[in-house]
């Protein structure tokens, strides 16, 4: 259990009190218990002691985003990847905050489309970017990577993929 967790870590931090690895990982367990203020305390003091714990950026910008401190959340994932450049999950977490949050439709898809450049074997970042350029009336490129997606293992929602088809039809009959 977490508790039991959080029991053990703190009994490592009574031997190595700057164990970086101990207070990232309370953090996490409180984050799960959803003891967000606690957490918040390890994930920082993990960052105190090991400034390039592109995870404790990470974990934090997580919590935050958890508790719609979604400001902070962007800033946190940023740090995470000014540390770790490739850390594509941040840019996906980003592009979904913009989303859902901001409604800001360019800097979500800049940020799911970075996510793919890092990985493009992310199933999730191909599927939000292909609902966002469905939104945006962009159906050829919504499709592929809807396609994209599929290929990939995730099954899209299937009134998504009727309207999408329906869509392409439309558009191809009115080329006709």
């Amino acid at each position: 259990s977490f508790k039991e967790a959080i029991d053990l870590y703190n009994k490592v931090l009574m031997l190595q009190p700057l164990n970086k690895e101990a207070h990232l990982n309370i953090g996490v367990a409180y984050h799960h218990l959803k003891e967000y203020e606690k957490a918040e305390v390890y994930y920082k003091k993990a960052i105190e002691l090991d400034p390039k714990s592109f995870m404790a950026y990470f974990d934090l910008g997580y919590l935050y985003e958890n508790i719609n401190e979604d400001n902070e959340a962007i800033a946190f994932y940023k740090k995470a990847i000014a540390v770790k450049p490739d850390y594509y999950i941040a840019y996906y977490n980003i592009g979904n905050i913009w989303l859902t949050k901001f409604k800001n439709v360019q800097r979500a898809e800049e940020a799911y489309r970075k996510a793919l450049e890092i990985e493009p074997n992310h199933a999730d970042s191909a599927m939000n970017l292909s609902m966002l350029l469905f939104y945006q009336k962009k159906f050829e490129e919504a499709d592929a990577f809807c396609k994209k997606a599929q290929s990939l293992g995730l099954t899209p929602p299937e009134s998504f993929v009727r309207a999408l088809d329906a869509q392409l039809k439309n558009s191809a009959e009115i080329e006709k």
